[in-house]
């Protein structure tokens, strides 16, 4: 007896840029580029990822079902920083919501 054929549907995949920000992002971004190769064995020509972090992060990493491992590329990491954040504090409409410490004696 032959065994069923699973046939999927045909899926159109629209250009899309996934965008992950911050660690939680990043880890996000991950395992959606892992569900895409478990499901379809790659990640369509029309899907990116992006993930933009004040911090480099350790390069996690995800294993596929046939033990590949799921990385992000270094062109899907932003890592991006700001060397002195005292001056964007001094904005009128920053200093509204920024929350001021009282200096520690």
């Amino acid at each position: 007896m032959l065994s069923p054929t699973v046939v999927r549907p045909t899926v159109v995949f629209r250009p899309t840029v996934v965008i992950g920000l911050g660690g939680t992002g990043y880890e996000v971004v991950l395992k959606l580029k892992k569900r895409f190769i478990d499901v379809y064995g790659s990640v369509p020509e029309v899907i990116r990822f992006i993930s933009i972090d004040t911090t480099e992060n350790i390069q996690e990493r995800e294993k596929s079902p046939d033990g590949t491992k799921v990385i992000l590329e270094p062109n899907e990491l932003y890592a991006i920083s700001v060397a002195n954040p005292l001056p964007l504090t001094r904005n009128d409409h920053i200093a509204e919501w920024w929350q001021t410490f009282p200096q520690l004696a």
